[in-house]
């Protein structure tokens, strides 16, 4: 992203660490663990018992928290990083990167979601799981939306907003908590 702003006589700092990681970098990371959680999606529409699998979803969700907990500050989700990437001209990348890791979660745990008032810690822990990715990826948009330069109007946003809706309409439907069927509205 470094060759975005560099202009005809600028010199490449090239002891720059803030542009060591960049946002394309964690986009291909994050692009991995897609592909797994795609792939242990089919496995689980293909299976003929409907057990979960949770010990991959528990794998999964280890990378996905791992990736999370391994970024810099300045990458963090947060509306001052989400201006200071916004003013740099990329504030359309740093949001599709999180609407990328709070899809994937939703997609991740999606299976789930009619577990909330289950016996089963595991499964309620990752259908709550899925209701916050969902919450956050709305988040996100909205932040997107009102922040200049940062709006996420093409396809695929409906499409992951859909997956989103989803979730929120269940939790206004199957939701005891009043804090829960707030954050869905």
């Amino acid at each position: 992203m470094a060759y975005l702003s560099l202009r005809q006589h600028d010199v490449p700092n090239p002891l720059d660490t803030q542009g060591s990681i960049s946002l394309l970098g964690q986009m291909i990371v994050l692009n991995n663990i897609f592909k797994q959680v795609n792939q242990l999606n089919v496995k689980a529409a293909q299976d003929q018992d409907n057990t979960p699998r949770t010990v991959d979803v528990q794998e999964l969700t280890i990378q996905l928290d791992a990736w999370e907990a391994s970024l810099p500050d300045y990458m963090r989700d947060s509306p001052s990083n989400l201006a200071h990437y916004a003013a740099q001209g990329l504030g359309r990348i740093f949001a599709a990167v999180y609407l990328g890791i709070y899809h994937y979660g939703q997609l991740l745990m999606y299976q789930f979601l009619h577990h909330d008032a289950s016996n089963n810690p595991t499964t309620s822990h990752f259908s709550q799981r899925c209701k916050t990715f969902a919450e956050k990826l709305c988040s996100m948009v909205y932040a997107a939306l009102d922040t200049p330069g940062c709006d996420v109007l093409y396809n695929m946003v409906g499409h992951i907003l859909v997956i989103a809706s989803t979730v929120q309409i269940h939790t206004l439907l199957f939701a005891d908590n009043s804090d829960e069927i707030a954050a869905a509205r």
